[in-house]
């Protein structure tokens, strides 16, 4: 994530990385280590994301492989309006939610920042390479081998943070889950 990144942790979870107070929120500031292995575990876990624009003057919120790396996420995209939206207003905000093996416990990273095209062919081959290790397992890998498997032109996107929600909820619906935050 991008230096003096503000980052904030909703957790109802007491663990190594993640503090709670009786608000519900602790302002951490700039992203500290525990902090970004916390957020980094979760987009690693995570298979999708949701990317969220402003397309024609309404948000949208399309489903979105992606990757990270210390500092930014990459996504590829085809043209359309997502992609058009990126460039018309940069400012997006991206989310993923893993759920716990119990089915009922989740955790979630809201990252909000500035989506960018990126030109520079060493940057491309570098997030390619991100996205390619992250789904090589996947049945979505094969389209990075196999020619024709993806759809044609299509562009890298960089999101560089500048704003990071960590949250994790209690098991099931018990009272430390307020409606309307899953």
């Amino acid at each position: 994530m991008a230096p003096g990144c503000l980052i904030t942790i909703r957790s109802r979870r007491r663990g190594k990385s993640v503090l709670w107070r009786s608000g519900g929120l602790v302002y951490v500031g700039v992203m500290e280590s525990p902090l970004h292995d916390y957020a980094s575990t979760i987009l690693d876990r995570a298979k999708v994301g949701h990317i969220g624009v402003i397309a024609e003057g309404r948000p949208y919120v399309t489903p979105i492989s992606f990757a990270h790396n210390a500092d930014v996420v990459y996504m590829r995209m085809a043209p359309g309006r997502r992609l058009q939206a990126i460039t018309e207003i940069p400012d997006v905000s991206f989310e993923v939610v893993t759920i716990g093996d119990d089915g009922q416990t989740w955790e979630s990273v809201v990252i909000a920042g500035t989506a960018h095209r990126v030109g520079e062919e060493r940057e491309i081959a570098a997030a390619l390479g991100l996205l390619l290790e992250k789904y090589r397992d996947e049945h979505v890998g094969l389209a990075w081998v196999v020619p024709g498997l993806l759809p044609e032109p299509a562009e890298i996107v960089k999101l560089v943070a500048t704003e990071v929600t960590v949250r994790s909820s209690v098991r099931g619906f018990g009272p430390g889950i307020r409606p309307g935050r899953l």
